[in-house]
């Protein structure tokens, strides 16, 4: 689930309401702006950071996804990505399109990178 174009605006007082869990809203409940779609094993999805974002896995246990979130970090927010997260050596040999895999793995030994 997304909201297009939250990332370049604040939050609606609904939206607001619902991610702090105020006014009697919890965080999993649906917003009305908001862009729900099927995802599937291989499949990519890149969105800002910034944007109203939630997955959604009923049904749907057993895929296991990459998702990229690409904005502009903030300096006092840590790092979160953690080299366990990543494929192996062996695991990327067998991965089609490896590029982005690759490029966490420079972040990782050099974050100015």
């Amino acid at each position: 689930m997304l909201v297009p174009g939250s990332h370049a605006r604040w939050d609606t007082d609904l939206e607001q309401d619902v991610r702090l869990e105020r006014s009697g809203h919890c965080s999993w409940e649906d917003l009305p702006s908001a862009t729900a779609f099927d995802l599937y094993p291989g499949d990519i999805l890149i969105f800002s950071a910034h944007m109203l974002h939630r997955g959604t896995y009923e049904g749907n246990n057993g895929r296991l996804s990459l998702d990229l979130m690409l904005g502009k970090p903030h300096p006092q927010v840590p790092m979160t990505l953690d080299s366990e997260e990543l494929p192996t050596r062996v695991e990327l040999a067998s991965v089609r399109h490896p590029r982005w895999y690759m490029h966490a793995e420079r972040l990782l030994a050099d974050p100015r990178s």
